[in-house]
């Protein structure tokens, strides 16, 4: 799945689920920790974590389901989200942050570019403050 700029430069993941006609949705942002798991948009589970695995237990249909996120590269930002219905894993899909060269050359440059642009205005500002 293609993520975009904005998502892969502030570490966000989302996962979708299609399951016994309910549509599970499972985010987080690897910066903040803040995990959410919805069912059909309703919230089921939400969670501040950093940690490099977490789970979200919640029932559906009367089953018990759990939501497990697996942060596999810390670099790349990979994390593995896996569906598991009464203890056995039913889904599991992976996402990474940077997908190819031309991902991480993209966010090398921008990251470039703002620390340049930021480290002209705070130099201004030091200039304008000293005179």
């Amino acid at each position: 799945m293609k993520r975009s700029t904005l998502e892969q430069l502030t570490f966000r993941f989302n996962f979708r689920f299609e399951h016994n006609g309910h549509t599970i949705t499972a985010s987080g942002n690897s910066m903040t920790g803040n995990e959410v798991v919805r069912v059909d948009g309703n919230l089921m589970s939400e969670q501040r974590v950093i940690a490099k695995r977490s789970e979200h237990n919640f029932e559906l249909d009367g089953v018990e389901y759990k939501i497990r996120f697996i942060v596999t590269g810390s670099f790349f930002c990979e994390v593995t989200c896996e569906l598991i219905k009464n203890g056995e894993v039913i889904d599991s899909q992976h996402l990474r942050s940077i997908e190819t060269k031309s991902d991480l050359i993209k966010m090398v440059a921008l990251l470039f570019g703002l620390g340049l642009v930021s480290g002209f205005f705070a130099a201004k500002a030091v200039l304008m403050v000293m005179g």
